[in-house]
């Protein structure tokens, strides 16, 4: 472990090395997260080429249907932008050693990948309640609804929209990750001050890494892997889900737009099937 050195009565840390072939285990699954950097042609290709640039983030005078379905694919890929802008900063992080921040990083990836979920399930359950009604009040909530007044982009205050509990988010998980109430326990212990869990993650890079100590090893490794692979578990989750996001909108698109211009349609909506 990093020591204290006594040098003409002014003590020191001293820090060591011990780090460094840890990280260097994790070169190869690191670079294959660099890869999907956003501005990367083929990510960029696979997952926002059909997105519309001007696509409204609000209800429009489209049909309900399209309105919704337009807003959450927005919303993914908004989402699956940003995760992979942090999955960089966790590459950094876990790079230079810095793994205190790491649990706390992956435990946005993990909201994040929750809430894209949740907009898939908005689908699913529009696709089988038909309930138009209903899925507009829930997309209100997962892109608008604050328990914080913020400033609008377009100007106003946000207010009286309650937000979708990030609870609610994690729980659409289950069908396809169901530890997500472990995982999810074990980042917030993880990322808090409450010194047990989270000083492992203190003592395992510089200036105290404590890689010596044969004890700490035995506990720390298991650990950084399981971090390791919910980070890659979060990238795939919420590149999938973005994904069905938009296959979703156009699928439901193709079908209204055989039949009416859904710019110019005043119908509330009509029943359809994700296939």
């Amino acid at each position: 472990m990093t020591r204290l050195e006594n040098k003409e009565t002014e003590w020191r840390i001293v820090p060591n090395e011990s780090w460094k072939p840890v990280v260097a285990e994790y070169k190869e699954r690191i670079a294959q997260i660099r890869l999907l950097d956003p501005s990367c042609h083929t990510f960029s290709d696979k997952t926002f080429s059909d997105v519309d640039t001007k696509a409204p983030f609000s209800p429009s005078v489209d049909n309900k249907t399209i309105s919704i379905l337009n807003r959450l694919r927005l919303f993914g890929a908004s989402t699956t932008f940003v995760a992979i802008i942090v999955a960089q900063t966790i590459c950094d992080l876990w790079e230079s050693g810095m793994f205190i921040l790491i649990p706390l990083n992956i435990r946005f990836l993990f909201e994040s990948w929750a809430r894209v979920h949740f907009a898939k399930d908005i689908i699913n359950k529009l696709a089988n309640t038909q309930d138009i009604d209903k899925a507009e009040e829930r997309v209100e909530r997962l892109t608008f609804g604050t328990r914080y007044e913020i400033t609008l982009p377009w100007g106003g205050k946000s207010k009286d929209i309650k937000p979708i509990h990030i609870n609610d988010c994690l729980r659409t998980l289950k069908d396809v990750y169901p530890a997500y109430q472990a995982t999810y326990d074990f980042l917030s212990e993880s990322s808090h001050p409450s010194f047990f869990e989270n000083s492992y993650f203190m003592l395992a890079g510089p200036p105290l890494a404590n890689w010596n100590n044969q004890s700490f090893k035995e506990s720390m490794k298991p650990k950084l892997e399981k971090c390791f692979l919910i980070f890659e578990t979060c990238i795939a989750g919420i590149i999938k889900d973005s994904s069905n996001l938009t296959s979703a909108y156009a699928t439901v698109y193709d079908t209204l737009s055989n039949e009416v211009n859904p710019r110019e349609s005043v119908n509330p909506g009509r029943p359809f099937v994700i296939k």
